[in-house]
């Protein structure tokens, strides 16, 4: 006898993806009906649908609506990320030219500039080395990736004096950030474009230009950007992205490795 988990399916994480994806579309489309009942009522009547054939064309297109804004939410995003990384960019380049040598030669400048040079140096320097943070990350990185490859696929890892570019390849292949972990909490993309449906609906409705609803849709665009922001620090800090690397690699780790062979040294992560 065939049987059938409803509540497997209904929670897969892959559907659990998708419906937050309703909750901009369903804000828009009930926003337009509070403002504007007599308009749809006469846009419906005139369709002349059943009542259930109502609701799917409700819901497909709250489902239409609420992904095109959680496309623009992801397109602010990426919009985001290309700047900041454009400004560390220009940071770095910015500092490597006042601190070159080349670029002030002698005599000294006063003291006042010197220490603000020296300053420069300091801050130059320290988007260059890694920190000791960084490097144990890096280090437990390699011990991770030692044992992956080992109890995972079999593979004997390089060898730490001449296998240079074939770690190069490891690092390049395993222990990377999930798409999920890019994009967010997508709950929290939900709640973003919520907002800008409320926006999008106040724009089409004018009688929702009020007050408390358009402080509840810029509290809520608000809140979505501040998140985005702070997701921004974490992959933009190379310590923040090498945790996340080396939560990723944990995950690929067969757990009943207690017979695993445990020889080999552990590699470091080059830098």
């Amino acid at each position: 006898m065939i049987t059938f988990d409803l509540s497997k399916s209904l929670f897969h994480p892959r559907i659990l993806d998708v419906v937050p994806a309703f909750m901009p579309g369903l804000f828009f489309e009930i926003s337009l009906v509070l403002a504007c009942p007599q308009q749809i009522n006469a846009m419906l009547g005139s369709a002349h649908l059943e009542r259930y054939l109502q609701i799917i064309v409700a819901l497909f297109l709250a489902f239409v609506f609420g992904s095109a804004f959680m496309a623009w939410v992801r397109l602010i995003q990426s919009l985001l990320h290309s700047l900041t990384r454009l400004a560390i960019r220009l940071r770095a380049g910015v500092l490597g030219y006042l601190t070159d040598p080349r670029h002030f030669p002698p005599p000294m400048p006063p003291r006042q500039l010197g220490r603000f040079r020296r300053f420069l140096q300091g801050a130059h320097m320290a988007t260059r080395l890694p920190s000791p943070e960084l490097r144990a990350l890096q280090h437990a990185w390699g011990k991770a990736c030692v044992r992956l490859l080992k109890v995972k696929y079999g593979i004997e890892p390089p060898d730490p004096a001449t296998g240079e570019f074939e770690w190069a390849a490891w690092q390049s292949v395993l222990g990377l950030p999930k798409a999920k972990q890019y994009r967010g909490l997508i709950l929290v993309n939900a709640i973003h474009a919520t907002g800008w449906a409320g926006f999008a609906a106040a724009r089409i409705a004018p009688v929702l230009k009020a007050s408390a609803y358009t402080s509840l849709c810029g509290f809520l665009i608000a809140y979505g950007m501040i998140v985005a922001l702070w997701e921004l620090g974490r992959w933009n800090t190379r310590s923040s992205v090498w945790a996340i690397r080396l939560y990723s690699l944990l995950e690929e780790i067969p757990q009943n490795t207690e017979n695993a062979d445990q020889e080999g040294e552990p590699l470091a992560a080059p830098e």
